[in-house]
């Protein structure tokens, strides 16, 4: 082992910043008359011949959604002359506007005028002007404000799907590409009447920076003098070791809610491989009961994956877990990184560390030096050599909890449910965490679009699912584990109900709920998680 030396200690650090609203903005122009009509085929042609209003932004970096698409100062006389189609970064086009009340060649859909700041989402509070409103007559004004996309009012002027590459696609379903360009384009598709527009804009959420917390005084700083088990000089080949931190969410990161424990960021001094394509070494998240002392025996393993470290020296690495987990209260968090491979491998490696101050412990394990137990480097004779290794986690939840605590479980604690990833139906990227579970039970979720608390046979916990109710979330039965956690990705192209599989919609809201066996007093009995309800977008 080898090791480095120097000062100073710090409190944890926490920086849990919140998801934003951002705005950005382009400048309108003048809407070309179609002059003579006679340029594009409605609904398979666009009239670009005759010129577009053609308008560009570049979503932020951290972009999560899009709320809303806003035309600042829109004039045009003649409402139903207009179609308004939203472009991706892919090229695809998105319907906003399509010809309002257009029925056919003759019929050239509703007459009064836009006049003011529209904007189009996904609930508008207005609606759209169709068979013959009497609001919205020749020569007078739509009123200004938030409406719905409008895709056709009667089958002749529903565009052609995919013609032009352009599709009725609903707002939840547009993609969100961070940093993308979006071209807003307008077309008039009749002559004799013209417009402008002053402004394009398009609001949304930015994602929420993920917290910090950290027992380093300084994690970015790597200094000389990483411990490891090795063959010693002058090969130094590593054998087997863990190095490990234990984070009390509560104490140390100011967290009392569960978190969801999403990666490691840790430093490496330094790697080299023999053929230089770099090594594994394994990243895990353990659970460990608050006051427990700090031994294999008492962690369980939340997740885990492995990482190929790039030969070099003096890197930070951060790694997203594939699979997620929730920490639940009155358990701490221990993260490690493995190096499990033999010395006759031939692979150098040195963790990242420093002597700049910890208000924690560094810990290391390797049955071939002797430590079969995570131990204090400081009990080993290196005091001043503090690991660079923290978690990555997240608070926020999707959805809200229903139906309250559910009843406590044969592990003595109240099982949960929490859900995470995207609300978006497009992005199909939402996953259900249980936690809270007995260990090495079998489980299963439920899901419905409705709610009620009911008490089911043979089962110490109540129901918060109503209607119709499938079975198998996921298509999944699982098992709890040692951890007493479960996760499955919820698949919202195929939810089940009870007369067969269903794909979700935006807009629609959905009730999960975990239901699993347990035993009371000797007898096999089942119990449920409290259950989370979502509004998809």
């Amino acid at each position: 082992m080898k090791q480095t030396a120097l000062l100073a200690a710090l409190s944890a650090a926490l920086v849990a910043p919140a998801a934003a609203q951002y705005s950005v903005v382009a400048p309108g122009g003048l809407i070309p008359d179609n002059t003579g009509g006679a340029l594009g085929v409605f609904p398979t042609a666009i009239p670009t011949a005759g010129g577009f209003l053609s308008s560009t932004v570049v979503l932020p970096a951290d972009a999560a959604t899009i709320d809303g698409i806003h035309l600042d100062g829109l004039e045009h006389t003649w409402v139903g002359d207009l179609q308004i189609v939203l472009f991706d970064p892919n090229g695809v086009g998105h319907i906003l506007v399509n010809r309002v009340n257009y029925m056919n060649p003759t019929a050239f859909g509703t007459g009064c005028d836009f006049s003011g700041d529209y904007a189009i989402v996904a609930d508008g509070v207005y609606e759209w002007p169709v068979d013959g409103n009497s609001l919205c007559n020749a020569g007078s004004s739509m009123l200004p404000g938030a409406y719905p996309q409008f895709f056709f009012a009667h089958p002749m002027g529903q565009w052609a799907q995919g013609a032009g590459n352009v599709f009725d696609t609903p707002m939840c379903d547009i993609p969100v590409i961070a940093g993308g360009t979006y071209e807003l384009q307008i077309y008039d598709w009749e002559s004799a009447d013209v417009g402008s527009l002053d402004a394009f804009r398009i609001t949304g959420t930015t994602s929420a920076p993920a917290p910090t917390c950290t027992q380093s005084f300084d994690n970015q700083t790597i200094e000389p003098g990483g411990v490891a088990c090795t063959t010693g000089p002058p090969t130094n080949f590593a054998t087997d070791n863990q190095w490990l931190r234990r984070y009390s969410p509560a104490a140390e990161c100011g967290v009392t809610s569960a978190i969801v424990v999403e990666g490691v960021t840790f430093a490496v001094e330094t790697a080299a491989s023999p053929d230089g394509l770099g090594q594994p070494i394994t990243l895990r998240a353990y659970t460990i009961p608050v006051g427990a002392s700090l031994s294999y025996a008492n962690m369980s393993l939340l997740t885990e994956l492995e990482e190929l470290v790039p030969d070099g020296t003096d890197q930070i690495i951060t790694t997203r877990f594939d699979s997620p987990r929730v920490l639940t209260i009155g358990f701490d968090l221990v993260i490690e990184v493995a190096k499990t491979t033999a010395a006759t491998e031939e692979f150098v490696y040195f963790p990242g560390s420093n002597g700049l101050g910890q208000t924690g412990p560094s810990y290391i394990a390797s049955a071939s030096c002797g430590l079969a137990e995570p131990t204090d480097l400081a009990t080993i004779g290196f005091p001043n050599t503090h690991l660079i290794l923290d978690p990555v986690y997240s608070t926020t939840f999707l959805g809200d909890s229903i139906c309250g605590r559910s009843e406590p479980n044969s592990s003595g604690l109240s099982a949960s449910i929490h859900a995470i990833g995207s609300d978006l139906v497009v992005r199909n990227d939402l996953t259900l965490s249980c936690a809270g579970l007995p260990a090495d039970t079998f489980v299963f979720l439920l899901a419905s679009q409705s709610e009620a608390i009911s008490y089911p046979g043979n089962s110490e916990g109540f129901l918060c699912l109503a209607g119709s109710i499938g079975r198998g979330v996921g298509s999944v039965i699982g098992n709890s584990g040692p951890s007493g956690t479960f996760t499955v990705a919820a698949d919202l192209r195929s939810l089940p109900q009870p007369t067969g599989n269903v794909s979700a919609q935006c807009g629609e809201t959905w009730y999960f709920q975990g239901w699993f066996r347990d035993g009371v007093g000797g007898l096999v009995t089942s119990n449920m998680t409290d259950a989370v309800g979502l509004t998809l977008r």
